[in-house]
């Protein structure tokens, strides 16, 4: 099992980036493992990204069978075209609301 200290999560890695100490990528096992590391947290905030933006337009499409694609715009302060983008991406596929 891999121990970090500092590259735990991206969130906290993110808010102690400005403090780290002199020498902490050496602690992290040098700076090879760093960019691994870095490169686990990109996949998995691009896989939960990808699974937030479904369940996003899932939304937009349950809103969609009963308000108009400009009524939903105007409430989220976006345009049109962002609603029929939404409207046709992937959507998660088993939503619950």
């Amino acid at each position: 099992m891999e121990h970090h200290k500092h590259l735990t999560t991206p969130e906290q890695f993110l808010k102690q980036l400005d403090h780290l100490p002199p020498g902490w990528a050496e602690e992290e096992g040098g700076l090879i493992e760093v960019i691994k590391r870095l490169g686990t947290f990109q996949e998995d905030l691009n896989e939960q990204s990808k699974k937030i933006a479904a369940i996003r337009a899932a939304a937009v499409a349950q809103l969609l069978k009963s308000r108009s694609g400009a009524d939903i715009a105007r409430e989220l302060d976006l345009g049109r075209a962002n609603i029929s983008r939404l409207s046709k991406a992937p959507k998660w596929s088993n939503p619950q609301w």
